[in-house]
């Protein structure tokens, strides 16, 4: 999957569970407790490391879509 379609289908889902789509700031407040776990996982050597990883993704891409960015051109010119 590429980041373009994680972004939409991220999103999709969001506003379908009814999550929140529209307060930036509780998202980054969210993003960063995501960022927590995933470090106690890694730290800890839990197996669940991946499943904190792919939760901090959405969250990133959640962001992106909320602010209009194109996750999937900035990533291309960051790496490019």
């Amino acid at each position: 999957m590429d980041i373009a379609s994680a972004q939409r289908l991220a999103w999709e889902n969001k506003s379908l569970k009814g999550f929140n789509t529209t307060d930036t700031a509780l998202e980054f407040g969210l993003l960063t407790a995501e960022v927590g776990e995933a470090f106690t996982a890694w730290r800890k050597g839990l197996p669940d490391l991946g499943e904190e990883l792919a939760d901090v993704l959405l969250y990133v891409v959640a962001l992106a879509e909320m602010n209009g960015v194109d996750l999937d051109s900035e990533v291309a010119r960051k790496i490019v």
